[in-house]
């Protein structure tokens, strides 16, 4: 629901009042500061603009503050889509995503700038929250192997910091620092001038991308917390030291998903990281009827193309969370914080926290707020100790999940090797391996079928 102008902007006078004032230089803190002029500005939609003074290098660090109607999902759903910064991002006209895991992204971007000059660069991209209504998500660039010094800018970093406002609303800061190194015909000065320009450009576009998403959400069937489920992917690409990828295992997406969206329930794609997430090409197989029907229609397959960061998920807005496996799971879903609170929240909340294959590393680490161990006492099942030795991937995983959920206190069971198995026990539900996704999707199905939880 949006919030009206007037309550809008009391609700930013009162979060920004008391004004801290702020220096000339640009800002360093990751908290957004304004001037009393700059808020009157903004609140009249204006996108404030801060240039320092240029480097010594040759660089220059600009900086823009927008107020967007749309909440900090949603932009940062617009500011991982990576792919598609040629369509909004000044001056970028091809972008190739190099890396995507737990640790960061990492990207590889060619500019077109005036007289036909072309630079190319590749900058590693990393997330945090800075606080519960706060995500920073800041850039620097690395090097590009093979790559010429004339071919390329000499340094870029900066970040965006996206802060809550109420309710879908958002106070959105960009900073960007950019030395271009050598341009041609002593040209360096359109490349600063430019910037002035595009940083302000950016972030209109970039508003009106995610008050378009808030714009499409509204014009959708209304949804609640009753009857949506959250399924979450993993980010991490690289099975261990093997050289090999690895990813989401597709066919615990697409089985668990018709049994649902099927049944009349709306799904999510969620990531650690967001954007497009990793799949093990050897799971892409088309014979299977499911796997095909997913794969050939677009609206479904852009959920994986363009998976909701995990920072930016309310546990109000779900009944269920679901985690699909594949084994680059083993590597970012144990210890990650933001699984951690959102499924102990879900699950606190009376929801279903379920996950099939290696989607219960996920589980591992899950404390409730009593300090116990989510699965513990409970029993469940996943991808086995002896499943893993006939991949003969032993010796490759950070642990043996099956072994890491019984030294957390998890009652396992388990069916023979490849088999389907599911395991109910209150509101956990598991599955051993790929053969299981199906079986697992019915129950979650079950369960926003009941009448306990449907009025």
């Amino acid at each position: 629901m949006f919030i009206n102008k007037l309550k809008f902007k009391a609700v930013l006078a009162l979060i920004l009042g008391g004004v801290l004032s702020f220096t000339p230089a640009l800002l360093a803190s990751d908290t957004i500061f304004l001037t009393r002029a700059e808020q009157q500005r903004i609140q009249q939609n204006e996108i404030i603009l801060r240039q320092a003074i240029p480097a010594e290098s040759g660089g220059a660090t600009v900086e823009a503050i927008g107020l967007f109607s749309a909440p900090r999902a949603a932009v940062i759903q617009v500011v991982t889509a990576f792919e598609q910064y040629p369509e909004f991002m000044p001056n970028v006209s091809r972008v190739e995503i190099v890396k995507q895991d737990s640790s960061g992204s990492v990207l590889n971007l060619t500019l077109a700038l005036p007289l036909g000059v072309v630079k190319k660069y590749r900058i590693r991209l990393f997330a945090s929250e800075l606080s519960t209504r706060s995500t920073r998500i800041a850039w620097h660039s690395v090097e590009w192997p093979g790559l010429d010094p004339s071919e390329t800018i000499r340094e870029t970093s900066g970040h965006w910091v996206i802060q809550d406002i109420g309710i879908d609303s958002s106070l959105v800061l960009y900073q960007t620092f950019t030395d271009p190194g050598s341009i041609p015909f002593g040209l360096g000065w359109i490349v600063n001038m430019m910037s002035k320009s595009s940083v302000p450009e950016l972030l209109i576009k970039t508003r009106l991308r995610a008050e378009s998403i808030v714009l499409q959400d509204r014009a959708s069937p209304d949804r609640t917390s009753d009857s949506s489920v959250l399924f979450v992917v993993t980010s991490h690409s690289q099975l261990g030291s093997t050289g090999r990828e690895t990813g989401y295992y597709f066919s615990e997406v697409t089985h668990p998903y018709f049994q649902i969206v099927d049944a009349g329930f709306s799904v999510d794609i969620a990531s650690p990281m967001g954007g497009e997430a990793p799949m093990d090409k050897t799971s892409l197989k088309l014979h299977d009827q499911q796997n095909k029907r997913f794969f050939e229609n677009p609206d479904h397959m852009q959920k994986l193309i363009h998976t909701l960061p995990l920072i930016a998920i309310e546990a109000d807005d779900y009944a269920v969370i679901f985690f699909v496996g594949g084994h680059g799971s083993m590597w970012d879903f144990p210890e990650n914080q933001a699984i951690g609170d959102l499924t102990a929240q879900i699950y606190e909340n009376g929801g279903v926290a379920a996950a099939v294959c290696h989607g219960p590393s996920a589980l591992v680490d899950i404390k409730l707020s009593d300090g116990t161990y989510l699965v513990a006492g409970k029993t469940l099942t996943a991808f086995t100790n002896e499943e893993e030795a006939v991949k003969q991937l032993t010796d490759e995983m950070p642990f043996l999940l099956e072994s890491k959920l019984v030294e957390r206190g998890a009652v396992f069971t388990n069916a023979a090797v490849w088999q389907e198995n599911i395991v109910i026990s209150d509101r956990l539900i598991t599955g051993q391996n790929p053969a299981s996704a199906a079986a697992v999707g019915k129950a979650i199905v079950q369960f926003l079928k009941s009448s306990k939880h449907l009025e």
